[in-house]
């Protein structure tokens, strides 16, 4: 999953630069009043890949919401951003709460401390994460639309762990490891576009 994730990015990225290079002249239209979109990433607000939509409330802030599906089971959020730009194009810095809902009645066949492989009944408990990104957005043509990438941190908020099991097994240390690098929180990465529908 996360391989195709990376080459997806890769793609988009690639994608971003060759518009980016067509030039930001945001004298051609109005800036839009309402924004949707989608994105994907790794630990991306919105999931490994989701729906995004954001409004302009002031020349250079916006408040944003989204939701998709991760390796956390589905995941929303809410954001507010500061842009440095007008007409919300440039660099901008986000901040906000993530949710991700986590997968109950998991049955995983994974190594154990007393038996080399089992299967193991467990959950991926919700998980809750505070987060700070830098984005950067280019024009999509002359209409108004948007690429960007992104790149932040995600803290988990509240205590507890990860997952819980739920037939007495207990994990060995590497895939405890496994299981808590792939839950919400750490480096985030992503990128997407926007179409700009309300001017």
């Amino acid at each position: 999953m996360k391989k195709v994730i990376i080459v997806s990015l890769m793609f988009l990225f690639a994608t971003t630069v060759a518009f980016a290079q067509r030039g930001n002249d945001i004298s051609s239209f109005d800036c839009p009043k309402l924004y949707v979109g989608t994105s994907l990433g790794i630990d991306n607000p919105a999931g490994a890949w989701g729906f995004n939509i954001e409004v302009p409330f002031a020349r250079h802030l916006s408040i944003g919401t989204g939701a998709g599906f991760g390796t956390w089971g589905a995941k929303t959020f809410g954001e507010f951003r500061y842009y440095f730009s007008e007409c919300h194009r440039g660099w901008a810095l986000g901040s906000g709460i993530a949710y991700s809902t986590g997968f109950k009645n998991l049955t995983v066949d994974m190594p154990t401390t007393t038996v080399a492989n089992a299967d193991v009944k467990m959950d991926l408990n919700p998980r809750s994460s505070l987060f700070i990104a830098a984005y950067r957005f280019w024009n999509m043509g002359r209409r108004g639309h948007r690429v960007n990438v992104m790149l932040g941190y995600a803290m988990q908020m509240g205590n507890g762990s990860n997952y819980t099991i739920k037939n007495g097994y207990q994990l060995q240390s590497s895939t405890e490891r496994v299981i808590n690098t792939m839950a919400p929180g750490g480096i985030m990465i992503g990128c997407g576009f926007s179409f700009g529908v309300i001017r």
